[in-house]
């Protein structure tokens, strides 16, 4: 008798449905990841609507059938469903098509991180006002540990995107003046996790323009010559992120926060007496 051979693919070409990658991963099953895959084609067949045209080598436009109401697709819509997606650790997947996405209805990468950053902190800000609430206000302290480690997540999520764009944060800050004040009533009793990252974040607030995470690589390395080459290959980036629409060299990349200084005057000025207290004598003397 003759045996018969086993294919290890199905049988049939799946194109354009199922790319031959994707058949090769699943080949017990193709329709085990589908709502995976669902997805993934839902976003690349919206960025085909929406995208603009493109021009094959030969110079002619590329045609690309859109329908009606796609042209007028507009962020205010979809901001809080593709940032989630960005932001979701759990959507890795589909996270390049998000951005992508989000990059052209944004029309450029300032607006894209302005947008998408301003999001993040009010997700994280709301997350924040949650944890203190159940935990009863500051006054009710110690904090729980479970909920303790959920407030310093949220700081530290805040304070490593205002690490990388501090001009976001300050507008966050000017146009929401309760979340220093909130910051500020917050720090005298969170614990020292909590406080490290609320004092970077007070202190992005009132960034000037020095990169400090620039100067203690200078200060590391000793070497000029590699400083130099960094600093040349910086602007070079900066050059390039200005023709892609990001910030461009003349505007600055920090804000005039002098409003926000009330945040340490209010009180007759006890505010500030704590804190240089708290963090400034206290914290020499155990030093």
């Amino acid at each position: 008798a003759l045996l018969t051979v086993r294919r290890d693919l199905p049988a049939g070409n799946f194109s354009p449905f199922f790319s031959d990658s994707y058949v090769k991963v699943h080949r017990a099953d193709i329709f085990m990841d589908y709502n995976r895959l669902l997805l993934e084609n839902a976003f690349r067949l919206v960025y085909t609507l929406v995208r603009p045209e493109k021009h094959d080598k030969t110079g002619e436009k590329e045609k690309v059938y859109k329908l009606s109401y796609g042209k007028d697709l507009k962020l205010d819509g979809y901001q809080d469903v593709l940032c989630s997606y960005i932001n979701n650790p759990h959507t890795n997947f589909v996270r390049r098509y998000a951005r992508r996405l989000f990059l052209h209805l944004c029309g450029s990468k300032s607006h894209y991180y302005s947008v998408r950053d301003s999001w993040q902190y009010s997700s994280e800000v709301k997350r924040l006002y949650k944890h203190i609430t159940k935990s009863g206000g500051f006054q009710n302290n110690p904090i729980p540990y479970e909920r303790s480690v959920k407030i310093v997540k949220c700081l530290t999520t805040m304070a490593e995107v205002a690490a990388a764009r501090p001009r976001n944060w300050q507008k966050y800050c000017l146009r929401h003046g309760d979340i220093l004040s909130f910051l500020m009533n917050g720090i005298f009793y969170f614990g020292e996790e909590s406080v490290i990252q609320t004092l970077k974040l007070l202190n992005f607030a009132f960034y000037t323009g020095k990169d400090v995470g620039q100067t203690s690589q200078k200060t590391e390395s000793g070497d000029s010559s590699s400083t130099k080459s960094s600093i040349s290959s910086q602007d070079s980036k900066k050059k390039k992120k200005g023709e892609d629409g990001a910030e461009s060299g003349s505007e600055k990349s920090y804000l005039d926060m002098e409003a926000a200084v009330d945040v340490f005057t209010d009180k007759s000025g006890n505010t500030l007496k704590q804190f240089i207290d708290s963090f400034l004598l206290e914290w020499s003397s155990v030093t």
